[in-house]
């Protein structure tokens, strides 16, 4: 048996761009392993802190 429910609800959010730099500089390893990389763990940790907000990326 397959149940399906709907709930409305009301969330406030704000609209978010993420720029991300994918030039060939960006495999720099003075971060580790790299400044892309380490760019794409920051993005993805901002981005779990917002779970209301609509975010798009940009490269």
């Amino acid at each position: 048996m397959r149940i399906v429910s709907w709930q409305n609800s009301t969330t406030e959010g704000i609209d978010i761009m993420i720029a991300s730099d994918i030039s060939g500089s960006m495999l720099a390893e003075d971060f580790s392993p790299n400044r892309l990389e380490a760019g794409k763990d920051i993005a993805i940790d901002f981005i779990k802190n917002r779970p209301d907000d609509r975010i798009g990326l940009v490269e």
